[in-house]
């Protein structure tokens, strides 16, 4: 059989696709924030759209995308289910398995916007208007196209672990191949100054981009091995059943789940600095070509020289670079930081031991409130007697001086310059204490 080139069905109404166009745009904030994107915030992916359409026109001159259709915007379960038994790369038990799971997959790719491949019906649906997903959901058709068994293929992404991660970072590899074949790159010398950095510009942002999806499946299978391998999952669980009202055991996925997703947000920040500072998906010739163009750059030994106004543009695109680095490394860290006290905060041993101090506290507390009030004692005779009472508000009222002599004061004390100071002396008698009137010396 004759293989056709790539099918393309362009985006359908929003009438048409009712639950991608509604309920669907509730993640699409989510999205936005793991890909470094604003693409999923934006228009429904379609033909109108240049960036998409000059993507869509390279991919339909590339062999190895025969017989794969392009589905923008929209789900069309029913063609879905044509394609699978249309696909002749599967057998029949992937076809009635493919069959089977349909629905269900349909529905999930339209609540959640889902740009994706799927190796049943050999069919790419795209949502985000962003040609560097594009190319990456077109580089998962060809990995698996080149695979005897693509549907096994499929099943071990769920089976083997880092099968999913290796997957991702072939379609990327290939995407990434396919966007920098449609720039300028590899003959910097035709093109003018502004054309050349817009290329490297959208290579750039395509490994930032693509770093920030594969950062995210990283993050997510780290989160939920530590919600499900160790005690955080059923720690968090235990705080969210007093405040949900349900039973500890019916909130563990969430509790594995909620750390899910921390970490991937956390693996997509850091997996958007690291793609646009090292642009690991572009090796080889690629890297090559791009790394040469970009010192012709700084050279200014193309057609037209670099002007003062473009180095200006340039720094300050620099500097913003290094911002948004700086943004995404701290919040990463940030998150890494308040999951990890996350995770010792829920430690059994610590909480123990935080659960001890705050009653040994209580406890203080409910003595100290339960102690009682010392009575007030009468005065003794002594300290009734109206002479010491007055002697002793005297020395009270008095202001303490210095015993240290100095120049103008020798004796030091409170004493006139040249006598020794006046100290109160006390005589006793039978009856009563009174100072004595004479000083002393």
């Amino acid at each position: 059989m004759i293989k056709e080139a790539l099918r393309v069905q362009d985006r359908e109404a929003a009438y048409m696709r009712p639950v991608s166009a509604t309920l669907g745009r509730l993640g699409s904030p989510t999205t936005a924030l793991l890909m470094g994107s604003m693409a999923p915030m934006g228009a429904t992916a379609g033909l109108d759209n240049p960036e998409i359409a000059a993507a869509v026109a390279q991919l339909k001159e590339d062999p190895a995308l025969a017989d794969v259709t392009l589905s923008l915007g929209s789900v069309r379960p029913l063609d879905r289910l044509a394609d699978i038994w249309d696909n002749e790369n599967i057998g029949l038990a992937s076809k009635l398995l493919g069959t089977a799971t349909s629905p269900i997959q349909s529905a999930i790719t339209s609540v959640n916007r889902m740009d994706h491949y799927d190796p049943y019906s050999n069919r790419v649906t795209l949502f985000s208007a962003d040609p560097a997903v594009l190319h990456h959901e077109m580089g998962h058709a060809k990995d698996f196209g080149e695979s005897n068994y693509p549907i096994g293929y499929a099943l071990a992404r769920n089976i083997i672990p880092g099968m999913a991660l290796y997957q991702e970072g072939q379609a990327s590899l290939r995407g990434l191949h396919d966007m920098m074949e449609g720039t300028n790159i590899s003959n910097p010398e035709d093109v003018n100054v502004e054309e050349l950095q817009a290329d490297i510009d959208a290579i750039t942002r395509g490994n930032k981009v693509l770093g920030g999806g594969i950062g995210s499946y990283a993050g997510f299978g780290l989160g939920s091995l530590i919600g499900s391998r160790t005690s955080a999952g059923k720690m968090l669980a235990d705080k969210l059943a007093p405040i949900l009202k349900l039973p500890a055991q019916y909130l563990k996925g969430t509790a594995r789940a909620a750390l899910g997703v921390t970490g991937a947000l956390g693996g997509a920040l850091l997996g958007q600095a690291l793609g646009y500072t090292a642009r690991p998906f572009t090796q080889g010739d690629d890297r090559a070509a791009l790394l040469a163009a970009e010192e012709l750059l700084k050279s200014a030994s193309i057609n037209s020289a670099i002007s003062h106004d473009a180095e200006i543009k340039a720094t300050e695109k620099l500097a913003s670079r290094a911002s948004n680095i700086v943004t995404a490394l701290g919040m990463a860290g940030a998150g890494l930081m308040g999951a990890s006290t996350l995770a010792t905060s829920m430690d059994p041993k610590n909480q123990e031991i935080h659960d001890r101090n705050w009653a040994k506290v209580r406890n203080g507390r409910a003595e100290a409130q339960s102690m009682p009030t010392p009575p007030v004692l009468p005065p003794t005779p002594e300290q009734d007697n109206p002479f010491v009472k007055e002697t002793l508000r005297a020395i009270q009222a008095t202001p303490i001086y210095s015993n240290q002599p100095s120049v103008s004061n020798p004796w030091g004390g409170n004493a006139p310059v040249g006598r020794p100071p006046y100290r109160p002396r006390f005589e006793n008698s039978s009856s009563i204490v009174r100072p004595a009137t004479k000083p002393l010396g």
